[in-house]
Parts: structure tokens; sequence; C-alpha cells
């Protein structure tokens, strides 16, 4: 699924900053070139309450970073 970065469905795609990748201790060991990089191929997804992001079983190819919000993991 291919959803719109906003969700009024503009098409501004807000990117956190690579600023604030340096916040995340996972990309701590990057160089700024490497989080300017990073961030220039990230995009904002906005899910609902409840709202599934990923399934169990299903193949994936993204990186999820959360910046606001809870998410909860459940395992089959």
């Amino acid at each position: 699924d291919v959803r719109p970065a906003d969700p009024d469905g503009s098409d501004a795609k807000p990117r956190l900053p690579r600023s604030r990748l340096g916040n995340v201790p996972f990309f701590e060991p990057l160089s700024d070139e490497e989080r300017q990089t990073l961030a220039g191929k990230l995009r904002t997804e906005f899910y609902a309450r409840g709202e599934p992001v990923i399934r169990q079983g299903q193949p994936g190819s993204s990186f999820y970073i959360i910046t606001s919000g809870q998410v909860e993991v459940r395992v089959r």
C-alpha cells in the first residue's frame, strides 16, 4: 500500500529533519552526510488508532521510525 503522506491527501511529503535522526540512538553512528542521505529518502505516513502498520508473515521492505504516538507489537 502506498498511502498519502498527509492525512488530508495532499501531495506534500513532510520529511524528518536530519538533525532529528541524530537523536535516534540507532542512527548516532552515522555521519552527518549519511544522515542527510537517509533523511532525503524518508517519508512521513500517518496511521489511525488501531490501524495495522505491518502484519506478521507479510514481506516487508520498509523501516519505521515512530516520531509520535504509540504502537503495539503482537506476535502470534
